[in-house]
């Protein structure tokens, strides 16, 4: 269970980046705008470190496996 958690979490960290354009795009002062983007980076790396952590060494080399579209072996 805590395997899937944290490939999921990995996965969803991913999902961050449609937001840096959008976020670039707001009708914002600039400085509220790179604030934003820092915030966003940030809880995507921080998801990201909390995935792999759960998820381990074999949770990060079967999302390596999924994403690269090779048939990835079915989690343990």
């Amino acid at each position: 269970m805590v395997f899937t958690i944290g490939v999921a979490l990995i996965a969803s960290s991913f999902a961050v980046y449609p937001a840096y354009p959008v976020i670039a795009l707001l009708p914002l002062p600039l400085d509220l705008r790179v604030a934003l983007a820092v915030a966003a980076s940030a809880l995507s790396w921080g998801i990201f470190l909390i995935g792999t952590t759960l998820a381990g060494k074999q949770g990060v080399d079967y999302l390596k496996r999924l994403l690269i579209r090779r048939k990835a072996p079915p989690p343990i």
